[in-house]
C-alpha cells in the first residue's frame, strides 16, 4: 500500500489542513515538500540466485504537509486502524520513510547535527545528516 488511503471521519481528515494552518501560522519559513511513503517491502531472489536475496522496498508519495498533519497530530493514534499488520495499521498516515546517515570521518568522530527551533517537530534536538543541504 505505497499511497495513503484518506480517514472516512471526514472531521479527523481536515484536521491535516487546520494543523498543517497552524503550525505555518507559528513559523512561516515552514513550507510543503514531497517525501518518499513507506508501502512495504518483500525479500527478492537477486537473478535467479537460491540464496542471494535483496530487499525491495514499495514507495510512494507523500509531503510534509501530511506528515505534520497525521503524524504529528495531537489526535495522531485515532488516524490508526487495529491491525498487527502495520500497513494497515498506518493507511491512513503519513509513513515518511526516513532518509538518515551515520557519518564517521577519517580520525574516528561522528557528524552529530543540531536541529534548528525552525522545524516543523522534534525541534533543537541531535540528528545524523540526511542529505547534502543539512551536511
Amino acid at each position: 500500500m505505497p499511497y495513503r488511503i484518506a480517514h472516512p471521519d471526514i472531521e479527523l481528515e481536515n484536521s491535516i489542513s487546520e494543523i498543517w494552518d497552524q503550525r505555518v501560522q507559528k513559523n512561516a519559513s515552514m513550507f510543503n515538500g514531497k517525501k518518499f511513503r513507506y508501502g512495504g517491502h518483500t525479500l527478492c531472489k537477486r537473478d535467479g540466485s537460491q540464496q542471494d536475496f535483496h530487499v525491495c522496498l514499495h514507495l510512494g508519495l507523500t509531503d510534509y504537509r501530511t506528515f505534520v498533519g497525521t503524524n504529528l497530530n495531537p489526535l495522531w493514534e485515532k488516524f490508526l486502524v487495529p491491525s498487527e499488520d502495520d500497513l494497515i495499521q498506518c493507511q491512513h498516515t503519513s509513513c515518511p520513510l526516513g532518509n538518515g546517515a551515520i557519518l564517521e570521518t577519517s580520525d574516528k568522530k561522528i557528524v552529530v547535527l543540531q536541529r534548528s527551533y525552525n522545524v516543523g517537530g522534534i525541534s533543537w534536538t541531535r540528528c545524523f545528516p540526511r542529505r547534502p543541504s543539512r551536511a
